[in-house]
């Protein structure tokens, strides 16, 4: 993998590029940086620590809203394209050739009734980009705050109230070949039926700081908005219930994340059916030691 210095292709960033604020905030928050983003969100990413003495070194990854591709994984594909949809201004569900509009007329996911993919209008349809299938594709609008946990490390937390169904934003990082990539900021996804994985350990968005939950209340879904035979499949995060705002979000990383992981630190979820805390781990551990697998 490139180093972060050739991802980037500026200088190396110095701290004050990130507007570090060293006074509190509404005299309770101790914002470390003003903009982790440093600009490429729609809103100003504050990260806020009122835990410890731990600082988030922004040197450590590059903050990138997409995916990349140093392997040049996605031009490897066929260059084949289906049609788009001939609606003249915003798609519905009973007027759209696309395979499926899973959204409301407010933008919302349908979570009741979701769908194993999400099609959105892409660049070959003819409705306009205000059309109401088009959401993640547009990129994270809601504002979200890094934030320092108790006992999970840093962590995103809403700003502001979420119905149930919102996007919150999609998990970004390296695009690897599937079998590549190893570590704790791995996600599975699909090019076409090929499985590929995204790494996002020195690259990424805020969807990296999102702590698991075993009760969690973010759906990480399957979008596609490309109309090529063999699309990327982007990993898009929306809300299973309504979510107040300062409230932590959270996702499901699922059992083979855990299988992998358990082995270095338990779930700290604190849910009532945490399926992976200390307890759980330590049978883990006692089972695999028997078996000779550690």
């Amino acid at each position: 993998m490139p180093g972060i210095d050739t991802l980037i292709g500026l200088r190396k960033l110095s701290l004050s590029d990130y507007g570090i604020a060293k006074k509190r905030h509404n005299f309770s928050d101790n914002i470390i940086y003003n903009d982790l983003s440093l600009g490429r969100e729609r809103f100003s990413l504050i990260v806020v620590n009122n835990e410890d003495d731990a600082v988030l070194n922004p040197n450590h990854f590059l903050y990138t809203t997409r995916v990349i591709d140093s392997a040049g994984i996605l031009k490897e594909r066929d260059e084949e394209y289906y049609e788009g949809c001939s609606c003249e201004a915003s798609c519905s569900a009973s007027n759209c050739s696309c395979h499926n509009v899973g959204y409301s007329k407010d933008g919302l996911l349908q979570m009741d009734e979701l769908m194993e993919v999400i099609y959105e209008c892409n660049a070959a349809c003819e409705c306009t980009l205000h059309c109401g299938n088009r959401v993640a594709q547009k990129g994270a609008t809601k504002p979200v705050q890094i934030f320092r946990t108790k006992s999970k490390g840093w962590g995103v937390k809403t700003m502001s109230w979420l119905p149930k169904g919102t996007f919150i934003g999609e998990y970004t990082g390296e695009l690897h070949r599937e079998g590549d990539g190893a570590g704790e900021y791995l996600f599975e996804t699909k090019l076409g039926e090929s499985s590929c994985t995204i790494d996002a350990k020195k690259c990424g968005n805020f969807t990296r700081f999102v702590n698991h939950s075993c009760e969690p209340n973010l759906h990480a879904a399957s979008v596609i908005w490309e109309n090529c035979v063999n699309p990327y499949v982007h990993i898009c995060f929306f809300t299973v219930r309504d979510i107040d705002a300062g409230e932590e979000l959270t996702v499901d990383y699922g059992p083979e994340w855990w299988s992998e992981n358990i082995i270095s630190f338990p779930c700290r979820c604190r849910s009532s059916n945490c399926s992976f805390n200390a307890a759980v781990r330590s049978e883990i551990l006692a089972e695999r030691e028997n078996t000779g697998e550690i």
